[in-house]
């Protein structure tokens, strides 16, 4: 599929199902040939850190669809009717998808990995404040407990 690389086209999720995504036909007679039988995705912005494998099905008609695995990438990203796609097509099957929500932005994923694989994105502002809170919280119910356990009165700072 060489030629191809940069290819850009948008897709609306107007089906319930998430089981299967359809793409254009244009891209799909650009292919003349060349059809892959699988493809992997990845998320715009999360550099190759990672890539689904998804099924390619052609339909009698020269359709091309996202086929089987594509529901686990749906999944994953929370996708919905009306939510807009953005895919680029990177060369050697590989996509790259933008994700938008219903009011046109860009949605942002936090991902388990994103911690260790050394992105910032893991520890957002609201995660240290958070984790703060509770460092906090524990350290004061640690000292009222242990205040509690060898005084008499309780301490008056808390």
């Amino acid at each position: 599929m060489a030629g191809l690389e940069g290819f850009e086209f948008f897709e609306i999720v107007i089906e319930k199902s998430c089981s299967r995504q359809r793409l254009p036909d244009k891209f799909a007679k650009m292919l003349a040939g060349r059809e892959p039988h699988k493809v992997k995705l990845r998320e715009a912005g999360s550099g190759l850190r990672r890539l689904w494998d998804v099924m390619v099905v052609f339909d009698g008609e020269g359709h091309m669809y996202l086929g089987p695995d594509w529901d686990h990438f749906a999944c994953a990203h929370e996708l919905q009717l009306g939510h807009f796609l953005v895919f680029r097509y990177d060369g050697d099957a590989m996509f790259t998808v933008k994700m938008l929500n219903n009011t046109m932005c860009h949605i942002y994923y936090h991902h388990d990995d994103d911690a260790s694989n050394g992105s910032r994105a893991g520890m957002t502002r609201s995660s240290l404040l958070w984790l703060t809170t509770t460092l906090l919280w524990w350290w004061r119910m640690t000292t009222l407990l242990w205040w509690w356990l060898t005084n008499d009165t309780s301490p008056t700072y808390l």
